[in-house]
């Protein structure tokens, strides 16, 4: 897309203008990376979880880059930066698992990202509990795929309010959905919940948290 505009371009990721390097995660899937600039060079903690934010973290450091010439000031600020409510939000119950609140919205990509960040979670269990995504141009493929991404992880799915995973749900809505299907939710269980916002799945999680 360069090719088509007169604007100054700047790349980043793992290749590029602005370069992340190894990543690295703590227990529950924060990232830490370093970064290569045309500004300097810094090593970065994240506070919030997923390998994925480690993207866009480059992103803010591309455009704090541009604006002040410097990638200082922001490089700290990303050790306390959090996301908005409903974006990889973890807490821990009081009966002490981890519950992962991604439950925003979803996409098979933004799916297979929070699978990956539940995967790397420390835990001995980790379940998914996933509703329905909407607006897919192949719905019936979308979430197949999901299924299969969970699968790979060796992470439960549990269905609310769809069969489109290919599995029985286990409540037709957010609003019926018992915690009591999931088991003992001890220290050693990370649970996701994720869905499309219309489903209003981060009442789930809120259930879980009580």
């Amino acid at each position: 897309m360069s090719a088509t505009t007169d604007a100054a371009v700047l790349t980043f990721g793992e290749q590029g203008d602005v370069r992340i390097g190894a990543i690295t995660l703590d227990a529950i899937a924060r990232p830490e990376f370093r970064v290569d600039t045309p500004w300097g060079s810094a090593n970065v903690r994240l506070a919030v979880s997923g390998r994925h934010m480690a993207w866009n973290a480059a992103a803010a450091l591309a455009v704090a880059g541009v604006v002040t010439g410097s990638i200082d000031a922001a490089a700290t600020a990303l050790a306390t930066a959090g996301v908005s409510g409903k974006r990889m939000q973890i807490d821990r119950a009081p009966s002490g698992a981890i519950v992962v609140n991604d439950a925003y919205n979803a996409n098979p990509d933004s799916m297979r990202a929070a699978l990956d960040a539940l995967a790397a979670i420390s835990a001995v269990r980790r379940v998914a509990v996933l509703g329905a995504m909407g607006e897919l141009d192949d719905a019936d493929s979308g979430h197949a795929r999901v299924a299969t991404d969970a699968a790979e992880r060796g992470i439960e799915l549990m269905a609310v309010g769809t069969d489109r995973y290919g599995v029985e749900p286990v409540a037709a809505s957010a609003t019926d959905f018992d915690p009591a299907v999931l088991g003992p939710l001890d220290a050693g269980v990370a649970v996701l919940v994720k869905a499309s916002n219309s489903v209003g799945l981060w009442a789930v999680a809120e259930r879980l948290l009580r």
